[in-house]
């Protein structure tokens, strides 16, 4: 699999952003020299133990400043066995509003970019298209990965489908179809974007908490940025956001079943105890690459169970009926 360069075009953005500075490099990542070596998990799905197996990935992990607590729990479990295969990552948060101690905090972690703009729920579209731009400008790679801090990632489910994931026009992760519009409640859409959709529903796009961009998808999305809009004005839901952008280019999300593969993406849920897929699989009968939502303390449980046992310790701590976790 050939490397390919996600450096922004700079046609691309005078077209379709305004005018933007460069976001400057400032971290290390300390993880790609001390973790190395660390993770001796099972990594279950049939995968390889082969330390180059997802050299390529990147992972843009979304989170805000005060959860450090969640941080802590990735790098010490998922993430090494990730970064031992050859994935880069960073963790993204915006600094705009922080205090100069808060800001000092997550510089020091090593591996904290801090975006231009105020963090809140309501601005992960402004959040998201300026990680892509960051990573765009920043890094190589072939894979860009979208990943909220509360999910579990399974380094075989990984390695098992990277061999299959095209190069080019990537946007693959748990579909949505025909989503529905809500009209009140926390993911209401405001009346103002109503008329982009005529039929009532969204297009299909691929679950927030995780997706997959191939390098010049997520060079699309990157040259989205723009700078000149206001937070309202901005699409409010940044997973749609990132399926409107895509489509106007002729992408369309990918499910697993479309790769050819024999595996769910992902398993999520949107409250405690929750763990559903859209209410059909209550209890984690099936195989699932991801799982959402998952706190800190569960995450560090996972990993011990995962490092014992395998894609068969993830499922079995986190895939509990209703009501048991």
């Amino acid at each position: 699999m050939s490397l390919l360069t996600a450096t922004l075009v700079l046609a691309l953005l005078s077209q379709h952003s305004t005018p933007t500075t460069a976001l400057q490099d400032t971290t290390e990542i300390p993880l790609q020299a001390s973790l190395q070596a660390s993770s001796n998990a099972t990594v279950g799905f049939g995968a390889q133990e082969d330390e180059e197996s997802l050299k390529g990935f990147f992972l843009g992990i979304i989170t805000q400043a005060d959860r450090t607590d969640n941080r802590k729990a990735i790098r010490s479990t998922w993430l090494k066995s990730f970064v031992k295969r050859g994935v880069d990552y960073r963790f993204f948060i915006g600094k705009d509003g922080l205090e100069r101690e808060a800001q000092k905090r997550a510089e020091d972690e090593g591996d904290v970019v801090l975006l231009p703009f105020v963090d809140s729920y309501a601005n992960l579209t402004r959040k998201t298209t300026l990680a892509a731009n960051w990573t765009a400008e920043y890094m190589t790679l072939d894979y860009f990965v979208k990943v909220d801090d509360d999910v579990y990632l399974t380094v075989g489910g990984f390695t098992r489908i990277a061999q299959h994931l095209p190069e080019r026009e990537l946007y693959t992760g748990s579909i949505v179809y025909n989503g529905f519009i809500w009209p009140i409640g926390k993911w209401a859409l405001p009346q103002r974007f109503r008329d982009m959709f005529p039929s009532g529903s969204y297009p299909d796009y691929a679950e927030g908490p995780t997706y997959i961009l191939s390098a010049d998808a997520l060079t699309l999305l990157a040259a989205s940025r723009n700078d000149g809009l206001l937070d309202e004005e901005l699409f409010p839901f940044e997973d749609i956001n990132s399926c409107l952008v895509l489509k106007r280019h002729g992408i369309h999300p990918t499910s697993m079943h479309d790769l050819g593969l024999k595996m769910h993406f992902m398993i999520s849920d949107h409250g405690p105890g929750d763990h559903v897929s859209w209410g059909e699989d209550r209890n984690c009968s099936l195989d699932y690459i991801v799982y959402h939502s998952v706190n800190a303390a569960a995450m560090k449980k996972t990993g011990r169970a995962e490092t014992l046992q395998g894609a068969a310790g993830v499922k079995e701590t986190l895939c509990q009926p209703i009501g048991d976790s």
